[in-house]
């Protein structure tokens, strides 16, 4: 059963997001609702995950901001994959993943993403998101 979920949500990922899963990821990180986001929004975004502000979010705060209904495999998946992205594997991630992640996120590095750019490049970190909750659960 677990497999079969697990495929479901990479099909899903893969398959492509709906519009409405692309702007509800938007809408997370665009902090001041200006239709832009901007470094600084995605760092906020990063510190309230932070909750004891040391500059590293542990498992037990990325699972504490999440919704509970979040499946623990996608929890897991989630979280390694930000983990593996600032270059350590050592069951944190620190604050300059926030930096990586907009860089990612920033196609034409303006330093500023509006929605438009979002769309395109969003579901290609939500695709290895994916990838990292499937080789979690191989």
């Amino acid at each position: 059963m677990k497999v079969v979920v697990l495929f479901g949500l990479l099909g899903a990922v893969l398959g492509g997001m709906s519009l409405d899963d692309i702007r509800s990821g938007f809408k997370r990180l665009d902090m001041n609702n200006d239709g832009t986001v901007r470094t600084n929004e995605v760092t906020e975004f990063f510190n309230r995950i932070d909750t004891n502000g040391d500059g590293f979010a542990t498992l037990e705060e990325f699972k504490a901001y999440l919704p509970a209904d979040v499946p623990q495999a996608k929890l897991q998946g989630s979280f390694k994959f930000y983990d593996k992205t600032d270059g350590e594997d050592d069951n944190k991630v620190s604050r300059e993943v926030a930096s990586k992640v907009f860089d990612n996120l920033d196609l034409n590095d303006d330093r500023e993403i509006p929605f438009e750019e979002f769309m395109q490049t969003y579901p290609l970190m939500k695709a290895a998101i994916a990838k990292e909750i499937l080789a979690l659960s191989a």
